[in-house]
């Protein structure tokens, strides 16, 4: 592990936020996502309720996505612990759906903590199977809340692998659809390698506007251990709207 700066990173990631929003321009197609969540683990021992707002500009193969996460109920003081944003590019490879998304998540876990992701994943589908793998770069920081003495006390982790495999029980375009996924990924949260959540996930198209979509999540820990420790659990009901 060594010492980085923040501002290393930040220049870059606007840079390339502003290009794609010009890209997108005017003609992009806005949608929303809301979810609330609730859940419980090791660490929080009550229980947590978090809520999440997502708004999506897409247009043609190219989107951007921008996040924002709040805590109604939890270990954390701060009611606003989290926003992302990330851009998809999306193609096709032999009939095969394709994707390549990158991303930047900054969160508040606790009040004394804060930490910044950035990285990449390549995604693909075939039929009833989806899978995605790529890579993150974890800054963890002190805030002087801690420790006074010390302004500006980072770590930053080298890489990280991220990696999610799922199986659905339909096509990608049927009305409604279930899946079970094992993932380390989550919205605003990517864990070690070895401690990954178990979800099963369902959602129903209402039309061509409206998905509502529903997740129970099962976290552990220590998967390459020879005993796998439970961590958490959440459930998580949320709704999509493309305005167009």
């Amino acid at each position: 592990m060594r010492k980085i700066s923040a501002n290393q990173i930040k220049p870059g990631v606007m840079l390339s936020i502003v290009l794609l929003v010009s890209e997108l321009g005017l003609c992009a197609q806005p949608g929303l996502t809301l979810y609330n969540e609730t859940g419980k683990n090791i660490s929080s021992q009550n229980l947590i309720i978090k809520s999440a707002a997502f708004v999506n500009l897409s247009s043609g193969k190219t989107s951007l996505e921008a996040g924002l996460q709040f805590d109604h109920k939890s270990i954390n003081n701060n009611s606003f612990t989290g926003f992302s944003v990330s851009t998809t590019r999306s193609f096709s490879i032999k009939g095969t759906p394709v994707s390549i998304n990158g991303f930047f998540i900054q969160t508040r876990p606790t009040n004394i903590l804060n930490e910044t992701n950035w990285g990449a994943l390549l995604s693909l589908r075939h039929n009833r199977f989806e899978m995605s793998i790529g890579t993150n770069f974890r800054t963890l920081a002190i805030t002087n809340k801690a420790f006074p003495e010390f302004d500006d006390s980072r770590i930053h982790e080298v890489y990280n692998i991220m990696y999610s495999f799922s199986y659905y029980l339909k096509p990608v375009d049927e009305k409604w659809n279930s899946g079970l996924t094992l993932t380390n990924i989550d919205n605003f949260v990517i864990n070690q390698e070895t401690n990954p959540f178990m979800k099963l996930h369902t959602n129903w198209n209402i039309d061509s506007r409206f998905t509502l979509y529903a997740e129970a999540c099962y976290k552990i820990s220590g998967a390459s251990n020879l005993e796998v420790n439970y961590f958490g659990f959440y459930l998580r009901t949320g709704i999509t709207w493309k305005f167009n």
